[in-house]
């Protein structure tokens, strides 16, 4: 059997209480992967059954009543 490869993203909300919801794109795509309600503390994204050595982009983003913020970038190799 194959082992299952997983991306896995972690972040904390920087400003629990404003931000409603966390936005996840992947390799400059528009396309919204994942919509994540926001936590207090630890927030969490993971994708399943990636290609071994692929290298992924993820860009994640905040919305406060409405409003996307700028996006922050990490590349998982």
């Amino acid at each position: 059997t194959q082992a299952d490869l997983i991306d896995l993203l972690t972040w904390e909300n920087p400003d629990a209480g404003t931000i409603d919801s966390f936005r996840i794109y992947k390799n400059l795509t528009t396309n919204v992967i994942a919509n994540i309600s926001a936590v207090e503390g630890l927030n969490t994204y993971q994708e399943h059954a990636q290609k071994p050595h692929a290298s992924n982009t993820y860009y994640v983003s905040s919305l406060a009543n409405g409003v996307e913020s700028s996006l922050v970038s990490v590349t998982i190799n």
